[in-house]
């Protein structure tokens, strides 16, 4: 449970963060946009920016899943590193 409010929380932050200061993220070529308005039929900028709110939710919910995993991995390496010091 805490870990879906993690997901959910830090997924609204960095979103939100991401359509604030959209300079301090990697652009999404333009093609790359044209292909997804395409393929989700946005014919109006209403659509187009629901399709850029989607992506950006869900690059959003994979960087904060990556930087979870990479926390989670980190401590159990301490933890591991750490009780084979406190064995010997």
């Amino acid at each position: 449970m805490v870990f879906l409010t993690w997901l959910s929380f830090g997924t609204l932050m960095l979103s939100r963060w991401w359509y604030a200061n959209p300079n301090y993220f990697p652009q999404i070529p333009v093609a790359v946009w044209n292909w997804l308005d395409q393929l989700l039929n946005a014919h109006t900028v209403d659509d187009a920016s629901n399709v850029e709110f989607f992506v950006v939710t869900f690059l959003a919910l994979l960087v904060v899943i990556a930087f979870s995993l990479f926390i989670f991995i980190a401590y159990q390496y301490f933890i591991k590193t750490r009780s084979r010091h406190f064995l010997h």
